[in-house]
């Protein structure tokens, strides 16, 4: 589930600070100095619009900006837990999720449309300047094969007056989940970004000494190998074997003596 930040109210974000998360003295001045006396303008060519004093959102693309926009919203929570939803916040996604059976499917379900109405979440969001981006919304249902296949039809959730039907997969925080949870599509959308860097690096691997193309085969393909890599535990082995022959064929690019020395062995 995805919101707007724009419209984040400065005076009631800093409210919020001090009465929820204690936060006072000089610490509180510093983010209060931060978030007012803004201006912002449009600027085309060498033309641009007169300054305009920004009363509401947080700076984009700062290190505080998720932190601010978690702490604005952080009052969700406790709606949510009132239902009995569980609930991840991180920056503009939230997540929300309930478990599913046979025997309270429709208990459970009717919780989860109770907390999205407009008597709870949605009216929150409408109450803080806030709106939830339906579009950008996703849902899914997670469980074995053999788990979903005996649950009755289930109808999408709704967000903001509009259904979201369930999706096959989707992508939090860069990683790409599956119903099953094996995590297949998530190697596939891996290993083609990392082939496209492989290629590249291959490329222009004769210009590189080999501590340049170290360093750019760690920051280019390295670190997508290891972020979120904790997840993967458990894979099945043939992903972990799609991953490791990337690690392989990246290793022969940084290090081609290698693959000579293999050779003549």
């Amino acid at each position: 589930m995805s919101a707007a930040f724009d419209t984040i109210d400065h005076s009631t974000l800093l409210n919020r600070l001090s009465v929820g998360f204690g936060v006072s003295g000089s610490v509180l001045t510093w983010l209060k100095s931060y978030l007012t006396d803004r201006y912002q303008c449009v600027r085309v060519g060498q033309a641009s619009s007169s300054p305009t004093l920004c009363h509401t959102g947080v700076p984009q693309g700062s290190v505080l900006g998720p932190i601010l926009s978690s702490c604005y919203i952080s009052p969700i929570s406790f709606t949510a837990n009132t239902f009995g939803i569980g609930i991840q916040q991180y920056a503009d996604g939230t997540q929300l999720y309930i478990s599913l059976t046979p025997t309270n499917m429709h208990v459970r379900q009717s919780l989860l449309v109770n907390c999205l109405s407009q008597s709870a979440l949605h009216s929150w969001f409408c109450h803080n300047g806030l709106a939830l981006n339906s579009t950008k919304s996703e849902s899914i249902l997670i469980g074995t094969r053999q788990r979903l296949h005996t649950l009755p039809p289930i109808a999408s959730p709704i967000i903001a007056g509009t259904p979201v039907p369930f999706s096959d997969t989707i992508k939090t925080l860069g990683v790409t989940m599956d119903q099953n949870l094996t995590l297949n599509k998530h190697v596939s959308l891996l290993s083609r970004s990392i082939h496209f860097y492989i290629r590249a690096l291959r490329h222009i691997r004769p210009a590189l000494t080999e501590s340049m193309a170290a360093s750019l085969g760690a920051s280019l393909v390295q670190s997508r190998l290891d972020y979120a890599n904790s997840i993967m535990y458990g894979m099945s082995a043939s992903n972990m074997h799609k991953l490791q022959s990337l690690q392989n064929s990246l290793t022969r690019v940084v290090l081609p003596s290698l693959r000579y020395l293999s050779a003549s062995q």
